[in-house]
């Protein structure tokens, strides 16, 4: 969704405190957050046998390995597609294999830093950049694409609060109702924006001065789109995961969900640690942890290393070989 620039009724209206002190309070929360996740990782890792943990994933059946591939190489086509979908909303036309080669080398280095909004809008905004996309464009396509990132959770957290009620009430330890009731609320956000994209619902003043929504058509393709990736993901967390079957596969995604929460909100590049963490103490009555850590490393080779590995050169040929072009006017 393409920013726009806030106008001076907006700042006059909303003003906001010095930047150096808001940056200070949030590189300072930042780092509390950040201190307490590797604390509490620190303290799980102590209690686990490394050795295990490695005979673990030396033990992976090759068959395994090539699912895996397979569902990464899926994954990385419908990312690339949030792309073609942001250049379309911004007027733009790209030949698909530039699309996808873009999308690939931003989504390759964001998932192995562990920031694709920032590190993967970077790639996205430099090479978009050379094809002639005007900077406020590039902008609008790097939101568009972190919208869509998230569009889908909220269908995935209301079907997995109504199809994993077993595994809420004994991993999260959540009741019955307080499942339903976080269902039907990702259920209300999901009809307000559809609300406001179909139907026209008006918005505030300020979110709607600086912000150009996508059609109904496009919002509803973002959402689908946006799900199946994320189950996708999670289908390759279940297939490397031993005894995934006694949890269920809607159990394991919610396990992933939150888990990529918790390690978003701590700040620890990549999530390192933290995901297999929380990981491990959602599965613990059901998968050992050494297991889960073990096929957490495999899934993290399949889908951060093996990318970023064929991205490095692929993306160096890339800028050696493509010449730059104005921008379009």
């Amino acid at each position: 969704m393409q920013p726009l620039q806030p106008t001076p009724d907006d700042d006059a209206a909303t003003p906001a405190p010095p930047r150096p002190l808001r940056r200070l309070l949030s590189w300072a929360f930042g780092l509390i957050v950040a201190y307490f996740a590797i604390v509490m990782v620190l303290k799980f890792a102590r209690g686990l046998s490394f050795p295990h943990i490695l005979a673990s994933v030396r033990a992976t059946p090759p068959l395994t390995i090539a699912g895996g591939v397979a569902l990464v190489m899926t994954s990385f086509w419908l990312l690339s597609i949030y792309d073609l979908l942001a250049l379309r909303h911004a007027g733009f036309k790209t030949p698909y294999s530039r699309v996808f080669l873009i999308s690939f080398l931003s989504f390759s280095l964001g998932n192995a830093v562990g920031s694709n909004m920032i590190a993967g809008g970077a790639v996205r905004y430099h090479l978009y950049g050379r094809l002639g996309i005007p900077p406020r464009v590039r902008l609008g396509i790097i939101g568009f694409v972190a919208a869509t990132t998230y569009s889908g959770l909220l269908v995935l957290v209301a079907a997995a609060g109504l199809l994993a009620q077993d595994f809420i009430q004994s991993a999260l330890h959540l009741p019955r109702w307080g499942s339903i009731a976080a269902a039907i609320a990702s259920f209300l956000l999901l009809i307000a924006y559809l609300g406001v994209t179909i139907r026209d619902w008006p918005l505030p003043r300020w979110i709607a001065s600086r912000i150009v929504l996508p059609s109904g058509s496009t919002a509803l393709t973002q959402i689908s789109l946006s799900a199946l990736e994320w189950m996708v993901l999670a289908a390759l967390l279940y297939l490397l995961l031993p005894g995934a079957g006694s949890v269920g596969y809607f159990g394991i995604l919610l396990a992933y969900l939150v888990a990529i929460l918790a390690a978003t909100v701590s700040n620890v590049p990549g999530g390192i640690g933290v995901l297999e963490t929380v990981l491990s103490l959602l599965l613990k009555d059901q998968i050992p942890p050494e297991q889960v850590v073990a096929s957490m490393l495999v899934f993290r080779l399949l889908l951060h290393i093996l990318p970023l590995l064929v991205a490095l050169p692929v993306g160096t040929i890339h800028l050696l070989m493509t010449p730059r072009q104005q921008p379009a006017a």
